[in-house]
């Protein structure tokens, strides 16, 4: 989840990496240096049984650097004599906000993020540089912002088409395209729908032959699944959703309804071959629309 996906302020969970590399207090400076060079990382925390003690990175490491007569061997040297003893730690559920200023202040590179007192991740800089990156392009980004939802069940055969169609189109590094897999459709989609141009809901339909079936959805027969508050009934459809968004929001992005042919939807892992045929064909008829309403958008 992006950080511009949240409607309020996020927890330091958000930007942390979980389940970092660490290192033992004994552990030798040129495991650590092969341990950050094996992982392309900055930083390990150093643990003392469960408790984060201290924290090296590799600017520690550097400063022993120097004319290899003067040093000892780097094999002989415990990460304990260069590591930063009691580094800046905060609980899981700290407001980044909070962490950000706190790093700023003490010009520090990284937090080591726990969980009940046992390491659970760690936030660097370069993961706040990502982030904010990701936050300025979307935000300023000249192209009309799309997302593409793929909704359906992985574990039930030909129902986890939307997600392969989703990986690939992840690969595609569309600018300004939003693309995200879930099981079902449900209300927190809203506020995601309620920020883009355009929507393109993704999922796997029965057909006889590999096929795929683009529809667009007309805003002015939105549904209500069943309910007099949109969107409020068991079932969650894309008109359903797009109905929450208008009413929680005013407004809905204009959307299409993409749907892949399947045949076998029985549990298992096993697409059929109607499945595979159609996934290719899916992506890049998604991709194509998406082109094809930003030159739309450009003309007018």
């Amino acid at each position: 989840m992006k950080l511009s996906d949240y409607d309020q302020m996020p927890t330091v969970e958000a930007l942390m990496k979980s389940f970092p590399y660490f290192a033992r207090p004994d552990d030798t400076v040129a495991q650590i240096d092969r341990l950050m060079k094996q992982h392309d990382i900055r930083h390990i925390p150093i643990k003392q049984g469960e408790q984060v003690i201290g924290i090296v990175s590799e600017r520690d490491l550097r400063s022993l650097r120097g004319p290899s007569l003067l040093l000892p061997d780097p094999e002989e040297i415990p990460v304990a004599h260069v590591q930063v003893n009691n580094p800046y730690t905060v609980e899981i559920t700290t407001p980044l906000n909070t962490v950000l200023q706190e790093m700023s202040k003490r010009k520090i590179g990284a937090a080591v993020v726990v969980k009940s007192g046992e390491l659970a991740g760690i936030v660097t800089v370069t993961d706040i540089c990502s982030a904010l990156a990701e936050v300025l392009t979307a935000q300023f980004s000249q192209s009309p912002a799309a997302l593409v939802i793929g909704y359906g069940n992985p574990a039930r055969s030909d129902d986890a088409i939307a997600c392969r169609v989703t990986t690939q189109l992840q690969a595609l590094r569309l600018n300004n395209v939003e693309v995200c897999a879930v099981e079902q459709l449900k209300p927190e989609l809203s506020a995601r729908l309620s920020r883009v141009d355009y929507a393109v809901f993704v999922h796997a339909g029965w057909m006889k032959t590999a096929d795929v079936k683009v529809k667009a959805l007309d805003a002015c027969g939105l549904e209500t699944a069943g309910s007099s508050t949109p969107g409020c009934g068991h079932s969650w459809s894309p008109c359903s959703l797009l109905a929450l968004t208008h009413s929680v929001y005013g407004h809905e992005p204009q959307s299409w309804l993409v749907k892949v042919a399947g045949q076998n939807f029985e549990t298992g892992h096993h697409l059929s071959y109607e499945a595979k045929q159609s996934i290719q064909n899916a992506v890049e008829q998604i991709e194509a629309l998406i082109h094809q309403l930003r030159a739309d958008t450009k003309k007018s």
